[in-house]
Parts: structure tokens; sequence; C-alpha cells
């Protein structure tokens, strides 16, 4: 195996809770040659304090250290952009303050990828686990589309078009220049990663996928309003998926002579909703999530931990 730089960003928003976890990660990841980029945005709690006293201690560990942090808040497309930015490593790999990288995840990412010469972008599967108290679950991406990764770049494209797919970010290991290439789409602050899929796809850039677990991804009640976007039900994220939708879903809908009807009444009976609720939309979300999260369980809508 090559040695190459490998960067890691951890984009962070009052994760003051769970950020030593996601910092240890790093830190006992099994391959040595990685930099380490925080990127804040605009914290209200102290974040950044825990932040620079684990640095403080730690940060002979990584061949660089960066914190960037921004002075008003901006949504995470924003704030992974400003990480990406910093990047030097020939390889990113990007996750949340409230999430855990496995130990071997950039090696075994490293080793995927020197099989896969031709490969920019892996993604792999996540551990799925809850705060409170429900069974942990492995989340493979393309689920609903099982042939998907053997596919052309192209012809992935147009499943991404035909269907809403749940890519797993999370997961994702990427070449840098990519990466860097094609940035977040800051009109939508709550989503960075279906356009980053669709544009790699769209420019002929194939995604692989390594069926390996290489992360856990933390669901818990404060990422709904704390960190907007990590949960099924979110009135920042559905607010960002509108955006997407008629930024570019709806176009390539359109060539396709598909129906968008469906996806019309989703989005007038959000806005509708949202309005009706006002101000009470985040706890009506915060409620109604508890039961999704649930039904996932009953319908085994993840596999089973099996790893």
């Amino acid at each position: 195996m090559n040695n190459p730089l490998v960067s890691i960003t951890i984009v962070t928003y009052n994760s003051s809770k769970y950020i030593l976890d996601a910092l240890e990660s790093v830190k006992a990841q099994t391959y040595n040659n990685i930099e380490l980029i925080v990127s804040d945005d605009c914290s209200t709690d102290n974040t950044i304090e825990i932040v620079n006293k684990w640095l403080n201690a730690n940060s002979t560990r990584f061949l660089n250290v960066e914190v960037l942090s921004t002075d008003v808040n901006t949504g995470v497309s924003k704030n992974s952009n400003i990480a990406r930015n910093a990047c030097h490593g020939e390889w990113t790999k990007g996750f949340a303050g409230d999430d855990i990288l496995l130990p071997t995840c950039i090696e075994d990412n490293l080793n995927f990828i020197e099989n896969e010469p031709h490969a920019q972008v892996v993604l792999s599967n996540s551990i799925v686990f809850f705060d409170n108290g429900l069974d942990e679950m492995i989340q493979r991406p393309a689920l609903l589309v099982p042939d998907f990764f053997n596919l052309s770049a192209s012809d992935q494209y147009e499943k991404l078009v035909q269907h809403d797919l749940l890519m797993n970010p999370n997961s994702q290991f990427v070449k840098t220049c990519l990466l860097k290439s094609l940035k977040a789409d800051e009109r939508m602050k709550y989503m960075e990663d279906r356009q980053f899929f669709w544009n790699c796809t769209n420019r002929g850039v194939k995604i692989y996928y390594f069926d390996k677990v290489t992360v856990r991804y933390r669901k818990h009640e404060g990422a709904l309003t704390g960190y907007p976007g990590k949960q099924l039900l979110s009135l920042n994220y559905n607010d960002s998926w509108a955006a997407f939708y008629y930024i570019t879903r709806k176009t390539e809908l359109e060539k396709r002579n598909i129906n968008t009807a469906k996806d019309e009444k989703r989005i007038l009976w959000y806005l509708v909703v949202k309005y009706i609720l006002g101000n009470r939309g985040n706890l009506v979300m915060r409620i109604l999530n508890r039961y999704v999260e649930k039904w996932i369980q009953k319908t085994k809508y993840y596999s089973n931990i099996d790893y």
C-alpha cells in the first residue's frame, strides 16, 4: 500500500457532547499519515474550546492540524466547503462531529483503492446507533437499487435521477481534487451530499462500493435542531431537499418525461404543514422522528448487524 496523505475533516455545530468521541476515533486510526481539519459553524456551546484543549495534548499525532470557524452560522454545505478547501491530502475522509470512525477506516479504504485504481469516490457501510437505546443497524448505500454499483457512471446517474437514493454520505472516501472541484451547493444549506453524487456521475465519475463497515453514524434527538439534516424528519433538511428538487431534480425528471406530480405534492404539503406549525414545527418533527425510528426497526429497512 502506498502512503498518501489523507485529510480527515470534521464539521461541527454545537457538538460539545460528542466531539471527543469523534476526535478520539481519528486518533485511534491504524493509518498514520493523516492531517486533521475541524471546521466549526459558529457553535454557541464550547465545541471549539474542547477541540483546542484536545489538540493541545494530541496534535503531534497528525502531520498537520487546522481548526476553522465562522463568525455566523452558515449551514452544513458551506461549512463542508470550508473544511474541504483546507485539505492538503490526496484523499479526504469527511464526517460530522457526532459520528465515529472505526479504527481501520482509513487503512481499509486505502486497501480497497489499491485494488480499484480507477476509484475516486468510495462508499461503504455504516452502523446506525441511537442515543435513545434502539438497536444498532447496518446502513448500506443505494439500498433500493441492489445493482447500482455494478453500473457505469452514466447509468448510475440515471438511477439517481429516477430514485431518491440513500447514498450513505457519512461513509464517503473521496479523491480530494474531485471534492474541491465539485463544491457543495450552498443554496442547499443543510444537504451537501445529493448534488455531489449527481455531479460526479453526470461527469463520468463512477461511485464504487466497499462492502465493509467503516463508520458509526449517530442518531440523537439534539441533531434535529442542533445539527440539521442528520435524520429523516427535519425542517431544515426538508427545506434543502425542496431547493435541490427545484434547482436540479425537477429539470432532469422533465427531460425524461417522468411525472413530477408526486414530488410537487410532497413539497406543497410540507410547506403547508410547516406554515401551520410555525414555531412548533421542530417539536412536532422531533416527536414524529421517534416514530419513524421505531418504524425503521420494525420494517428492518436497514440490515441487522452482521459484520
